[in-house]
């Protein structure tokens, strides 16, 4: 799986200006062509069923994989100052944000394992809350992912 952009520290205060901002972060890529439609896509994804977990991952992404607006999959990477409230009704509060932006179901449910995975460690988590650049956090995850194959391979 490849971050293909990253944000540290993302600006966003609420839950549609996160969707937006993510979605403009992918787009800063030259992979996704339409923010504002991936923006909807992501939206309606969150309305049937929010994405925020109770360790405060969020991990966006539209219902179905968005063809006629990608050139390739991607994730892209997000982290809040502050947590806050996003859709999650336990009252856990999210400040860190994936966007899986996907052009076939395969890849979708490869990169939401993966990532599922990768957020599950406490320890990774607690060191992207800490990080102060996109290029570490990238480092972190690249190494996170790393410690997963190798101890699958065992």
């Amino acid at each position: 799986m490849s971050i293909e952009s990253k944000a540290i520290t993302l600006e966003a205060r609420t839950k549609n200006s996160v969707v937006r901002e993510m979605c403009n972060l992918a787009a800063s890529t030259g992979l996704l062509w339409d923010a504002p439609a991936m923006a909807e896509a992501v939206a309606a994804r969150e309305a049937l069923h929010p994405t925020a977990l109770e360790n405060g991952v969020a991990l966006l992404h539209p219902r179905r994989p968005q063809t006629s607006i990608l050139s390739d999959s991607l994730a892209a990477l997000g982290i809040t100052s502050q947590p806050f409230p996003f859709g999650n009704t336990a009252g856990h509060q999210t400040d860190i944000f994936f966007l899986i932006c996907s052009t076939d179901d395969q890849i979708h449910l490869r990169i939401l394992a993966r990532l599922a995975r990768l957020v599950s460690d406490e320890v990774l988590l607690t060191m992207l809350r800490s990080t102060r650049s996109p290029s570490e956090a990238l480092e972190l995850i690249k190494a996170a992912e790393l410690e997963l194959i190798e101890s699958g391979r065992k």
